[in-house]
């Protein structure tokens, strides 16, 4: 199931506006109501009204684009943001949303660029990421940037990332006379979809059931046609109950696997499926997590299962998948688990099953089925750098690096640090060390200053010390609870455990979030 207490809905409509240029849209506050209606109804979407943030008319971009990042900071689980409102394109062709003091002449500077939306939702840790904007141009946030690695709905390393647009160009609402009770257009038909339902499809409405008929719907209606980019296997997140369901229990054998069938395609229900695999997995052997186990293993994609066993109790704690090559994912964890405090390889198994083509789709689906989510799939287990903006975030105090924080007690092996250059000692220890080591770069003095090394295998906290004594006190070393960071600057980081700057170490109680 979602869990849905570590999951946030943010709803933004825009319905007023100051500079006379701009008309005002009634129907974008019906929009609103609307979209907030099916969410939070029990029946259908079935989100508590805890978890859904409506903003109304925000009059500021900069405090709009505040707020999203602070709130899509604070998920883990399930990210939907819904804007709708007018939209229109800066010099440079970039989408921005039109808020309450935006400036007609000056788009820029006076609205919220989606650049902005976007880097907010790239660096939100939630599971599955979901966009619907219903604005005009919103179909240049999928189209401007499609060749950007960094558009978060193309990002390989986020997983279930999803946004759905209104139009390539203009909207489409019907007009200011008759707009007092009536939605945006795009808007009005997406609920209706939910609340009347898909006859045939299945239980729960997946993204991939319905935005086929929502672009059936809007084609039919001479509407302009809707934009759908996803990543990973978010087509078939369960947005809503099908409010149309008949369950049939005669039905062939080989359709209780199907969600919906159109005219020229099939689409499964991986859940199903892949809650059989789970359980074929915990019937396969167990292996130690060890490099030898591991450098015997054939490459090929597939699932894995990671358990962690205590006397004779032994406990599920991730389930992940491989597109390429299963033995690299398990190196990535075998050597993340070596450089944690509080956790031994002695105490992890492994058990996995080879699959031919992409297993990525049957993973996140059966853990919010029948099987109980693993505690390191909900915490922040992951191989992933979480990013300068995020250095100064909290961690939960479950969360895995919270559990587990780095070792700064990790033995070196000199043969990574024999170049007494500054520049070769900072990439051995990004290459060698088993958790993220991130340091500021194009730095000229790193290529000429040498640093001190111990002349034998030492903890890398003594080698820290080194380089720290090296650079001076106007940079600074610093080790949060999952990785290290080396910066110029002087600044006491909340979640840090420790710092190192000149000849000085600071130790401290990294704070964390209930």
């Amino acid at each position: 199931m979602i869990e849905y207490s570590e999951s946030r809905a943010v709803l933004v409509g825009v319905s007023r506006y100051e500079d006379v240029a701009i008309p005002d849209v009634p129907a974008a506050a019906n929009s609103l109501k609307a979209l907030h209606a099916i969410l939070v109804d029990p029946n259908l979407c079935g989100w508590p009204e805890d978890r859904v943030t409506v903003i109304a008319n925000p009059s500021t971009a900069s405090k709009l684009a505040q707020q999203l990042r602070r709130l899509a900071a604070d998920t883990t689980a399930t990210l939907l943001l819904y804007f709708v409102g007018h939209g229109t394109l800066t010099e440079s062709g970039e989408l921005c949303l039109v808020v309450g003091e935006t400036d007609f002449a000056d788009p820029d500077l006076t609205g919220l660029e989606y650049r902005h939306v976007r880097r907010a939702v790239l660096d939100s840790p939630a599971q599955s990421k979901i966009v619907i904007l219903d604005c005009c141009y919103s179909g240049k946030a999928i189209q401007a940037l499609s060749g950007d690695k960094n558009h978060f709905a193309n990002a390989a390393d986020i997983t279930g990332a999803c946004t759905l647009t209104a139009s390539d160009s203009a909207a489409h609402v019907v007009p200011l006379a008759v707009q007092a009770d009536r939605c945006t257009s795009f808007t009005e038909v997406l609920v209706d979809i939910v609340r009347k339902g898909i006859p045939g499809a299945q239980e729960f409405l997946t993204i991939s059931a319905i935005y086929p008929e929502l672009m059936q719907r809007l084609r039919a209606g001479g509407l302009p046609m809707p934009n759908q980019r996803g990543t990973d296997n978010i087509q078939l997140y369960p947005f809503s109950r099908n409010a149309a369901f008949v369950r049939d229990e005669t039905a062939d054998e080989i359709t209780r696997y199907t969600l919906a069938t159109t005219d020229d395609t099939v689409y499964f229900d991986l859940a199903e499926l892949g809650n059989q695999v789970i359980s074929l997995l915990g019937r396969r052997e167990r292996q130690p997590l060890l490099l030898e186990v591991l450098q015997g293993m054939r490459e090929g994609s597939g699932i894995y299962q990671l358990s962690q066993v205590d006397g004779f109790v032994e406990e599920v704690v991730y389930i992940g998948s491989a597109t390429r090559s299963l033995p690299e994912r398990l190196m990535l964890h075998l050597n993340k688990i070596a450089g944690r405090r509080f956790l031994s390889l002695e105490q992890i198994r492994f058990s996995h099953l080879y699959f031919d083509g992409d297993p990525s789709g049957l993973i996140p689906s059966p853990l919010r089925s029948d099987h109980r989510v693993p505690e390191w799939n909900r915490n922040g287990f992951g191989n992933r750098d979480p990013g300068r903006a995020r250095d100064r975030a909290l961690l939960k105090k479950d969360h895995f690096d919270a559990r587990h924080p780095i070792d700064l007690d990790y033995v070196i092996e000199p043969p990574s640090l024999d170049a007494p250059k500054l520049s070769h000692v900072l990439r051995a220890l990004a290459s060698e060390l088993p958790y993220i080591f991130r340091y500021q770069r194009n730095v000229s003095d790193f290529d000429v200053l040498e640093v001190e090394l111990p002349a034998r295998e030492a903890p890398v906290h003594e080698v820290f010390q080194c380089i720290a004594a090296a650079l001076g006190d106007s940079w600074q070393l610093t080790a949060f609870p999952g990785y290290v960071i080396l910066y110029q600057e002087n600044v006491i980081y909340p979640a840090a455990f420790r710092c190192y700057r000149g000849e000085t170490v600071i130790e401290q109680v990294p704070e964390t979030t209930p």
